[in-house]
């Protein structure tokens, strides 16, 4: 998770004047990430089912187990937020805004089943203006972080909030922003309109550069972070390829590890009296009880 707060990275200006547009997107960068990894990452399918750690298809899982995206955000914005108060019912919509009261404040989440790409970044910033109120929290599945605009993106949404967590989820294979705590920004916002005004007749694009700085401390950050995805995405599938004679083990294993997920997010009980039937993970090196689903190493 890579956690940044408005104090340590606040506009002293933006002028749309500098922002530099392209027809093709921009390419990863190297201070952003490890161009050996990006190579094997990019002969990866990631969208290839059998690299969903759950139990069954992709699609399948998100749309059954809201609850679980719920609840996992919940976890990560207990601090700023009574999440007591939130009801029982996890249900949301996928492909739109979903706003949720809890301790005064709205929380709105946006999460698309679709990817994207930096172009929409702007007109979905524009559109939850419409919706944000004082102390907001704004939560929404965002794409890549290996290039430099869609970094300079982050710096530009964080001018709108105390602070910003992204982190990469397992479950929904997205990477995923918790804004928190929504501060109104007339001039900025204006400029950003403009932006867009200027644009509505050229869809075409891509942006190359917000032009926008980026210190040391946030690129060694973001570096760190996309190897890790690199790393995970590439070691899935490399587990893949050497046990693809016994998949059906895997397929079998993953709706214990669905289970262990849902224990863990949802806080439920450990079972301390449980008597373990154990199944060696493959997935993740080490053992798994069929009956708690909790993880186990063995030393010998």
């Amino acid at each position: 998770m890579i956690s940044l707060s408005r104090k340590d990275y606040e506009l002293p200006d933006f002028d749309t004047k500098n922002i530099i547009q392209n027809k093709t997107p921009s390419r990863p960068s190297k201070s952003l990430l490890d161009s050996r990894k990006y190579i094997e990452f990019q002969k990866i399918d990631i969208n290839n089912d059998l690299l969903y750690e759950y139990n069954g298809t992709y699609k399948n899982c998100v749309l059954q187990y809201k609850e679980l995206v719920i609840k996992d955000i919940l976890n990560k914005i207990k601090k700023y937020i009574d999440i007591l108060q939130f009801e029982d019912d996890y249900n949301f919509e996928y492909n739109q805004i979903n706003i949720f009261e809890v301790s005064n404040k709205n929380i709105l989440l946006e999460i698309y089943n679709n990817n994207c790409d930096n172009r929409s970044d702007i007109n979905k910033l524009l559109n939850f203006f419409q919706y944000l109120k004082e102390q907001d929290i704004l939560v929404f599945d965002y794409g890549d972080l290996f290039t430099y605009p869609s970094n300079e993106f982050l710096i530009l949404l964080l001018n709108f909030f105390c602070k910003i967590k992204i982190f990469y989820s397992k479950f929904l294979m997205k990477n995923i922003i918790i804004c928190i705590t929504y501060n109104s920004n007339i001039t900025l916002q204006n400029s950003i309109k403009e932006l867009n005004n200027n644009n509505n007749n050229n869809n075409n694009f891509y942006y190359k550069t917000f032009n926008i700085y980026l210190n040391n401390n946030i690129v060694s950050k973001i570096y760190r972070y996309n190897n890790l995805y690199l790393e995970y995405i590439i070691n899935k599938n490399k587990i893949l390829l050497k046990n693809f004679e016994n998949l059906n083990d895997i397929m079998y294993e993953k709706h214990f590890l669905l289970l262990n997920y849902k224990n863990r997010i949802m806080h439920n009980k450990e079972c301390n009296d449980c008597e373990h039937d154990l199944l060696y993970s493959i997935f993740n090196d080490c053992y798994l009880c069929k009956k708690c689903s909790d993880f186990f190493e063995i030393y010998l």
